[in-house]
C-alpha cells in the first residue's frame, strides 16, 4: 500500500465498517497513491472493486480507463456495473464539469453510502457555496481573493484541464446538495491547509430513508 495514503481518508474508510458492503467503485483514485484506497476498502469489507480513472491497472480489482474529468456519469453508465454499494470520490469531485448532476447520478446507481474527501472553501459563516475558478497557476497556490472566475454552475472553461480548473465547494454546498437528492449525512472530519481559505473536509452519506440509524458523527 503507498505511504502517502492520508489518514483522514482511511478513517473516513473505516467507519463504513458496520455496512454490509460487496461492491465499491472508486472514482479517479489512481493519482498519487495508485488505487490504495480501493486497495483499503475493498480488503475491509471483503468486496469487489472497480478502479475508474485514465490510468487504471489495478490487477486486483476490474478497471475502466478514461479521462474522468469530462462527464463521468456517462462513463458510469457504460460500465457493467449499473449499480454499487459504495462510492468513493477522493480529490474527484472538485474537477467535474457538472458536479452536480455526478452527484444525482451516483446516488441513482450507489446503494448503500457515497465517501467525498477533498479541499473545500473554510467560511467563517455557513454558505453553501460552489465557485468556479481557472487560472494557470496551481490550485494550491489560490486564496480565495485570488480566484479569477466565478461562474454560475453551468460555466464552462475554454480549455478544461485539472491542473487549470476546478471548483471551489462548501461543505455545506455539498451536503445541501446530497439532501437534497434524498442522501443524509453519516460522518464529517474537518482538517486545516496550509493554504488561507480552505479546509480538508471527508464526508459520508447515506441514503436518508435507510436502515442505517447512525447520526452524523465527527
Amino acid at each position: 500500500m503507498p505511504e502517502d495514503l492520508m489518514a483522514q481518508k482511511l478513517e473516513l474508510i473505516q467507519h463504513t465498517s458496520d455496512l454490509d458492503i460487496d461492491s465499491i467503485v472508486d472514482l479517479g483514485g489512481m493519482w498519487g497513491v495508485k488505487g490504495g484506497y480501493l486497495d483499503h476498502a475493498t480488503a475491509l469489507h471483503n468486496a469487489h472493486g472497480l478502479q475508474v480513472d485514465y490510468t487504471a491497472n489495478m490487477p486486483n480489482h476490474r478497471n475502466y480507463s478514461c479521462d474522468f474529468a469530462d462527464w463521468l456519469s456517462e462513463i458510469l453508465s457504460h460500465t457493467s456495473w449499473g449499480r454499487f454499494d459504495m462510492a468513493i470520490l477522493f480529490d474527484t469531485l472538485l474537477h467535474q464539469i457538472c458536479p452536480v448532476k455526478v452527484l444525482k447520478d451516483l446516488t441513482v446507481r450507489c446503494e448503500k453510502v457515497i465517501l467525498i474527501a477533498q479541499p473545500c472553501l473554510d467560511q467563517p459563516r455557513p454558505v453553501a457555496e460552489n465557485i468556479q475558478f481557472a487560472s494557470q497557476a496551481r490550485w494550491e497556490e489560490l486564496h480565495l481573493d485570488q480566484l479569477d472566475v466565478c461562474a454560475s454552475e453551468h460555466g464552462r472553461p475554454t480549455t478544461w484541464t485539472t491542473a487549470a480548473w476546478a471548483w471551489g465547494q462548501s461543505p455545506l454546498w455539498i451536503t445541501a446538495t446530497m439532501k437534497g437528492f434524498g442522501w443524509k449525512p453519516r460522518y464529517r472530519s474537518s482538517c486545516a491547509m496550509a493554504q488561507t481559505g480552505w479546509i480538508r473536509e471527508a464526508l459520508a452519506f447515506v441514503p436518508a430513508i435507510s436502515n442505517d440509524t447512525q447520526g452524523e458523527t465527527e
